[in-house]
């Protein structure tokens, strides 16, 4: 029996070492992607390249002809080597439990269980299995709102995502099920100071120092609460500001970051962020200068904005899909804080969509890693769903 395993493992990381072997740090998954291409092509799959500007592209894949599919989704892309690693980032390695890697939970272990799981199946299907695998997660998504928009999409009746799961609640030992994720809002906030040379600030208004108080009162700001995706929240991700000679700086530029519950959207975190502000000034905590006010717009990106979703747990495939998953251990169904190609397929897509991912840790960090049985166990279970999950 160990003999067994031992063999099984090794035939999986050899699979799970060329795509670590390959670096795709976006918007760099060209190589990978022609990697996967050719490897379902070579499979027997009907693949195809959806283009995503120039030199990038995602890779679509299908097999069988009925009329309701399950997609199996994966990001091509990996943040950059942030840290100081104790492994080489672009090789396998393996201690004990944990296989060490770039993108080893996040989420080339997650297309590896897709590719394993993928590997058996039957002849005849009941349903048509489509894959797709996207570039562009860690940045604006560029790869899944293409996708989103592509006819690719119509009869999939269920999105799987072997995915990170940050859901919350957790439970030790259970296996996670992701129904949903909060969304995410760039604001740009221009706060306005007034010019004077350095030589006498007492002259003239430092917008940095305007900038602090809006930052507090931000701080402050009251946020609303979701029963199952938590609270909202918001934080500054970036403060920029400079002058050309030795004078005040006369506008200082703040990018706030907002994680978004329902019922709220982009715009209405906008209006928010604004009303607040007026409101300040209302109270004479914040003073216009010159007749200028602070302005809040939406940061400029090249895709929309995350809008929260969630799956009903209600639904009957929903209820099928968590009963043949409990088959291999205790469920815990929870909400992820974080936002991912999900929000799309689940938020403006409006499909079905569950991340069900392995279980690993230091994603975004030195040293990322996955667990080996983790993997093993979340193939099993893909396995199952591709052969027996009932869509209809």
């Amino acid at each position: 029996m160990l003999a067994r395993l031992q063999n099984i493992y090794a035939m999986e990381l050899s699979l799970l070492q060329s795509l670590i072997r390959i670096p795709s740090i976006f918007p760099n998954e060209t190589a990978l992607a022609q990697w996967l291409y050719d490897y379902l092509r070579d499979a027997g799959w009907n693949a195809r390249k959806q283009s995503v500007g120039e030199h990038r592209f995602n890779v679509l894949a299908e097999k069988g002809n009925a009329s309701r599919a399950v997609m199996l989704y994966g990001h091509l892309d990996t943040v950059p080597v942030y840290g100081e690693w104790d492994t080489p980032p672009f090789e396998l390695t393996e201690r004990g439990d944990q296989l060490f890697g770039l993108g080893a939970t996040d989420m080339k272990g997650g297309i590896f269980v897709i590719l394993e799981a993928i590997k058996s199946l039957p002849e005849r299907l009941d349903k048509t299995i489509k894959l797709a695998f996207c570039v562009d997660e860690e940045n604006d998504s560029l790869g899944a709102y293409a996708l989103s928009r592509d006819p690719f999409l119509q009869n999939v009746a269920l999105v799987l995502v072997p995915e990170i799961c940050d859901a919350f609640p957790r439970k030790a030992g259970a296996i996670s099920v992701g129904l949903g994720r909060r969304g995410r809002v760039g604001i740009s906030l221009a706060v306005p100071g007034i010019s004077a040379h350095g030589a006498n600030p007492e002259r003239g208004v430092n917008a940095i120092h305007e900038a602090y108080k809006v930052i507090a009162a931000l701080d402050a700001m009251p946020l609303i609460s979701h029963e199952k995706l938590g609270q909202s929240t918001q934080f500054i991700q970036e403060i920029h500001a400079r002058s050309g000679s030795l004078s005040l700086p006369d506008l200082c530029e703040v990018y706030l970051s907002r994680l978004l519950v329902l019922p709220e959207t982009p715009d209405d975190a906008l209006r928010d962020v604004q009303e607040h502000l007026d409101r300040l000034y209302a109270q004479g905590i914040l003073t216009p200068q010159r007749g200028k006010r602070v302005l809040a717009t939406l940061a400029e990106r090249e895709t929309p904005y995350y809008h929260p979703y969630i799956t009903d747990k209600r639904l009957p495939i929903i209820q099928r899909l968590l009963q043949r998953v409990q088959a291999f251990g205790e469920v815990c169904v929870g909400y992820g804080r974080s936002v991912a190609d999900e929000n799309i397929f689940g938020g403006i897509n409006q499909i079905p969509t569950i991340t069900l991912g392995p279980q690993g840790g230091n994603e975004h960090t030195a040293n990322e890693w996955v667990s080996k049985q983790s993997l093993e166990e979340r193939i099993a279970i893909y396995r199952d769903l591709i052969k027996h999950l009932e869509l209809e």
